[in-house]
């Protein structure tokens, strides 16, 4: 039996980053003058949402264009002092064991992030454990940062299974967000709903709520 294991990588097979998100997000902030500070308690409350709504709650009298435009300002500060997440990213527990054992059982795997391009080679460049264990036409990037996405996580799974030689017997789809674990309903799968012990598990239904990657091995 051929299973295809469809991946976020973003609050799942990664921890830290969040803190990386805080420091970017108050540098910018300074830089354009505010005195502003996103906090530790709002790190955690902000979690999930798209980096221009962190700056919609931060900043409530701007308009969308201009967190949009701070928006962009952390993104081109991130990739290009990429020091600064390399500080506090590292590989989720139990990850690279995971994935190896998934991969060493025949099985397929996808890795679909809503990243744009430049960032989401810096990612992978920064968590190499993570990114080894998948081939290099099995990852995708998507620009998933304004209100109107043009590609979603849902249109490259579907092109991808149309497209593939391989057949598969059941999709896990394994995620942070609503959006993440929909995607199993695309072939009728089997959705993991995962959140780190630090945050709570976001709002959806799933098939599986986890706090340990280990459980989606129940799959093999």
């Amino acid at each position: 039996m051929s299973k295809l294991f469809v991946w976020d990588f973003h609050g799942v097979l990664e921890k830290g980053n969040e803190n990386a998100t805080r420091e970017i997000t108050n540098t910018i902030l300074s830089r354009f003058g505010y005195d502003v500070q996103m906090s530790d308690a709002q790190t955690r409350e902000f979690y999930g949402l798209k980096w221009y709504e962190y700056f919609e709650q931060l900043l409530p009298h701007e308009s969308y264009e201009r967190c949009l435009e701070l928006q962009n300002a952390c993104i081109v500060f991130g990739n290009t002092n990429d020091e600064i997440v390399g500080r506090h990213i590292h590989p989720n527990d139990h990850a690279s064991d995971v994935l190896d054992t998934i991969n060493d059982a025949g099985h397929d795997q996808l890795l679909i992030s809503n990243t744009d391009t430049d960032s989401f080679k810096m990612f992978m460049s920064l968590v190499p454990s993570v990114s080894t264990r998948f081939a290099a036409d099995r990852m995708f990037s998507l620009s998933g940062h304004t209100k109107n996405v043009m590609r979603r996580k849902e249109d490259v799974l579907q092109a991808f299974i149309e497209t593939s030689q391989a057949r598969y017997d059941d999709v896990i789809a394994i995620g942070d967000s609503p959006r993440d674990v929909s995607l199993a309903s695309i072939a009728d799968g089997t959705s993991y709903l995962y959140a780190h012990p630090y945050l709570a598990f976001r709002e959806c239904e799933a098939d599986y709520k986890i706090r340990d990657l280990r459980e989606v091995l129940r799959e093999i």
